[in-house]
């Protein structure tokens, strides 16, 4: 489920020529803690781009986009910092009460742990951090089950990835946050995805006016027969967009398997 919260006019797709950065060592835990990882068995952070600076009140510290994974590490280091696994539940569900909304336990659970939920399936999270403040968050996940597979017609090997949970804080609309952060998860998926894939969102037919939005970086509204979401599935999600633009796709394909 994807909702937009900010006004993002300006929203462009990030310059597929610019060269990937190599991912950095790191153990990262929170409660629940995530296990340790072999290097070669993680997913490449994007690591293009991940700051901004942002209009509106210039006295604020600079907006910076990072990943949960950093965010999580600095939070071991620097106990006084905030929770961001607790930042992104409490963005996502703060713009789903706004418009009376629902979440089910089931979606309650599973954004209290995006750590283990979402990192832990192969994807990723972002939050906009603004100082001690988080601004706002996004999330891509990782599907490859049965149904998200089948909808999209995807090869065998391929996996769909789901834009969702983009929120921004009601005091940061309108200054860009929500760019910086679409331009981030953009670069994530021209990191990890492969010639097959494919990146899509859903929303409420109530906010549909986002697709306009959306529709600026690359996406295309397309049938939706069935919501696929998996985090807001107490929301009614009636409008499907697919991204079609073009975005240079970095990862290498699978080698095949000797027989």
């Amino acid at each position: 489920m994807a909702v937009i919260r900010d006004h993002v006019s300006d929203v462009t797709p990030p310059d597929s020529s610019a060269a990937p950065r190599e991912t950095e060592e790191m153990t990262v835990s929170d409660s629940p803690a995530l296990p340790a990882e072999e290097r070669s068995a993680r997913p490449q952070v994007a690591r293009v781009a991940e700051t901004g600076t942002i209009g509106g009140d210039r006295s604020r510290p600079m907006v910076r986009v990072q990943p949960l994974r950093d965010l999580m590490r600095r939070r071991q280091i620097q106990q006084s910092f905030l929770d961001p696994c607790a930042a992104f539940h409490s963005i996502t569900r703060n713009w789903v009460e706004e418009h009376d909304f629902c979440l089910t336990d089931e979606d309650s659970e599973f954004l209290a742990a995006p750590d283990q939920q979402v990192l832990m399936q192969g994807g990723f999270v972002w939050l906009a951090i603004s100082g001690q403040d988080a601004a706002g968050a996004v999330a891509l996940l990782r599907r490859t089950d049965v149904d998200a597979m089948n909808s999209f017609s995807a090869p065998e090997g391929a996996a769909a990835w789901e834009l969702t949970c983009l929120g921004v804080g009601p005091e940061w609309r309108r200054q860009g946050v929500a760019t910086i952060l679409v331009e981030a998860l953009l670069r994530q998926y021209a990191e990890v995805a492969r010639a097959g894939d494919v990146l899509f969102l859903e929303l409420p037919q109530a906010l549909a006016a986002a697709t306009d939005v959306f529709g600026r970086v690359g996406f295309q509204e397309v049938t939706c027969q069935q919501p696929l979401a998996k985090t807001t599935r107490g929301l009614p999600l009636d409008v499907r967009m697919v991204y079609s633009g073009n975005v240079a796709l970095r990862a290498k394909a699978p080698e095949p398997v000797s027989a």
